[in-house]
């Protein structure tokens, strides 16, 4: 099984166990790409450490210790590679971004390791196919990497996902864009998904302080295997689109996979890039 497989599997065990018990249980396994982990803290490091390191394969590249700087420069790259932009300028990779010059060189260096980077004579740079091997070690610690929050209604009044989404199509929020299923069928009608399981939203670090109260004041935080979230809030640090309301296809990808939709995300992997 895959890295993205078994935090899936992981994922769905959790949502059948109660709060208090899954707090107290965490993951990790090993497979030719790297250690799987969740949570990823100190406990389950050491946990990797005493199953020991997996079997290397010929000619593999070494796991990349992401951070959410490097994160944001492959959510750039990522994007523009599923949108079919074509190879993008060292500065506007850096605009995008909002890293340092330095962060965007160790990132573009560990892509370019594993095979995953074309660079052309212009020095722009793009993907040279679809990121497997980084996805692989990425989607674990996308709820780790974006800073992602989860929310219920602490009303008791049953608020559903849909009447959450529908006040934010009424009244949108600068700086809070919409993003899992629902932008996932904005650009693809076809997505293969009954119902809407949650609101995935993209944060900006200049939206409104109290957005959130102003989008539902009886929102309360919950722990990620709450069957009742209704509400999922990623951050990002860098800047969104001023003028759109959905978040960009790489985002609807991580919303996905965060969700547990392994099979949609790839179908809309493919979907945008046959």
């Amino acid at each position: 099984m895959t890295g993205s497989r078994l935090s899936q599997e992981w994922d769905q065990f959790n949502r059948v166990l109660q709060p208090e018990v899954a707090r107290r249980l965490a993951f990790a396994a090993l497979g030719i790409n790297g250690p799987v982990t969740a949570p990823t803290d100190r406990l389950t490091e050491q946990a990797v450490a005493l199953l020991g390191a997996p079997a290397a394969r010929p000619g593999a590249a070494r796991a990349y210790r992401w951070d959410g700087k490097r994160f944001e420069v492959f959510g750039v790259l990522f994007d523009a590679w599923l949108a079919k932009e074509g190879p993008l300028p060292i500065n506007v990779l850096l605009e995008r971004a909002a890293v340092s010059h330095p962060t965007v060189s160790v990132t573009l260096e560990a892509l370019r390791e594993r095979e995953e980077l074309l660079r052309t004579r212009s020095r722009r740079v793009e993907l040279a196919r679809l990121p497997r091997r980084s996805l692989e070690e990425l989607v674990p610690r996308l709820t780790e990497l974006r800073e992602t929050h989860f929310y219920v209604d602490g009303s008791g009044r049953g608020a559903s996902p849909e009447s959450l989404l529908g006040r934010l199509r009424r009244k949108p929020i600068r700086g809070v864009h919409v993003g899992g299923v629902s932008a996932a069928r904005e650009y693809w009608p076809g997505l293969n998904l009954n119902g809407l399981p949650r609101v995935d939203v993209t944060v900006a670090w200049d939206a409104p302080p109290a957005w959130l109260h102003t989008l539902d004041p009886a929102l309360q935080r919950a722990p990620r295997s709450s069957a009742q979230v209704v509400l999922a809030v990623h951050h990002s640090r860098a800047p969104l689109a001023p003028d759109a309301l959905r978040t960009r296809r790489a985002t609807v990808v991580f919303d996905l996979y965060c969700l547990g939709l392994g099979e949609q995300a790839e179908d809309f992997i493919r979907q945008s890039r046959p």
